[in-house]
C-alpha cells in the first residue's frame, strides 16, 4: 500500500470515528455546538455593526457648507461688507443672505411645519451660508476656515456638519473596539469550550488510547479524531452563530428601514454576506484545530505521565 493509500484509509477512519462518536453523543454536541454558536454570534453581531456605521458615514459625505450666525442687530451695510470679504476668499464657491423668513421657509419645505410654529421671525437668526469649493471639503480644512470665519466683524457663531461627523465616527470607533473586545471573550471562550470537550473525551477513550500505543499507533493517529472534533464542533458553532446573526439583523432591518424613513433618510441595514460567513466559519475551523490540537497534546501526555 502506497504512502498516500495509507494516509487516505487514515483520514477516513478519523473521520468515521469522530462522526460515529458524535451521532452516538447527539445532546451533548448539539450542546456543545449552540453553545459555540451563541459564542460566535457576539462577534459577529458586533461586526455587522461596525460595518454599518462605516456605512453610514460613506452615506453622508462633507457636503463643504457652513453657516455663519449673525449676531443680533447686524445691520444691511455690514452684512454686504461680510459677503464680499467671502467671495473674495479663494475657498469659498459660493455665499448667500439666509434671511429668517427664508429659514422658515426652509423648515417648511423639510417636512417640519409643526417645528415652525414654535418660532416667530424675531427669534431665528440671519446667517449667511457658505458653500466651499470641491478641494476644500475635508474637516480639517473646514475646521480651520471655520475659526477664521468665526473672527470677521458681525459673526455670531459659526456651525457645519463636523459634530454628526465626529458622531458617527466615533460611534464606529465604539463598535470596532466592542468588536475586538467580544472577538477576544470568543476566542478564550472557544479554547475552553473545546479544551473541557477533548479533556473528557480523552479520559473516557482512556484504555482505547493504551491499547493503541501498545499496539504502536503513532502521536498523530491517536490525535486525529480528536482534532477533527474539536474541528467539528467550531466550524459548525460559527456557522450556527453566524445564521443566528444573519436572521436576527434581517428581522431588525425593516424597523432600522421604518425608523431611518421617520427622519427623512433612506438607510438599508447591511447584514453578513456570504464571505462574511465564509471567514467566520475558517477562523472557526483554524481556531477548534488550535484549540484541539493543544488540548489533546497536553491530556494525551498527561495520562503517559499517570501511567
Amino acid at each position: 500500500m502506497s504512502n498516500l493509500s495509507l494516509w487516505g484509509s487514515q483520514q477516513a477512519y478519523a473521520w468515521r470515528q469522530t462522526l460515529n462518536e458524535l451521532w452516538h453523543e447527539k445532546c451533548s454536541s448539539l450542546l456543545i455546538i449552540i453553545v459555540i454558536a451563541i459564542t460566535f454570534s457576539l462577534p459577529s453581531l458586533s461586526y455587522v455593526l461596525w460595518k454599518n456605521t462605516q456605512h453610514l458615514e460613506q452615506q453622508f459625505p462633507i457636503r463643504g457648507e457652513m453657516t455663519l450666525f449673525l449676531k443680533k442687530g447686524t445691520n444691511e451695510q455690514v452684512r454686504n461688507q461680510l459677503l464680499d470679504k467671502l467671495h473674495m476668499q479663494p475657498s469659498v464657491e459660493k455665499a448667500f443672505y439666509l434671511s429668517p423668513q427664508m429659514s422658515l421657509q426652509s423648515l417648511k419645505q423639510q417636512g417640519l411645519e409643526e417645528a415652525v410654529g414654535w418660532f416667530t421671525d424675531s427669534q431665528l437668526p440671519s446667517a449667511i451660508v457658505v458653500q466651499l469649493k470641491q478641494s476644500q471639503r475635508d474637516v480639517n480644512k473646514i475646521q480651520m476656515l471655520s475659526e477664521q470665519f468665526a473672527k470677521l466683524q458681525g459673526v455670531e457663531q459659526v456651525q457645519f456638519e463636523k459634530a454628526f461627523l465626529q458622531k458617527i465616527s466615533a460611534l464606529s470607533a465604539l463598535f470596532a473596539k466592542i468588536s475586538t473586545f467580544c472577538t477576544v471573550l470568543m476566542f478564550i471562550s472557544v479554547v475552553l469550550i473545546i479544551s473541557n470537550s477533548i479533556r473528557a473525551e480523552v479520559y473516557s477513550s482512556k484504555k482505547q488510547i493504551e491499547v493503541m500505543q501498545i499496539l504502536g499507533a503513532t502521536k498523530g493517529f491517536i490525535m486525529r479524531p480528536f482534532l477533527y472534533r474539536g474541528i467539528l464542533f467550531v466550524v459548525f458553532g460559527s456557522f450556527l452563530g453566524c445564521l443566528l446573526s444573519f436572521f436576527l439583523l434581517r428581522e431588525f432591518s425593516q424597523d432600522v428601514a421604518a425608523i431611518s424613513a421617520l427622519f427623512h433618510q433612506k438607510f438599508q441595514l447591511i447584514n453578513l454576506t456570504l464571505t462574511d460567513i465564509a471567514t467566520f466559519v475558517l477562523i472557526g475551523g483554524l481556531l477548534g484545530y488550535f484549540s484541539a490540537n493543544f488540548s489533546t497534546l497536553r491530556y494525551i501526555k498527561q495520562l503517559e505521565r499517570d501511567n
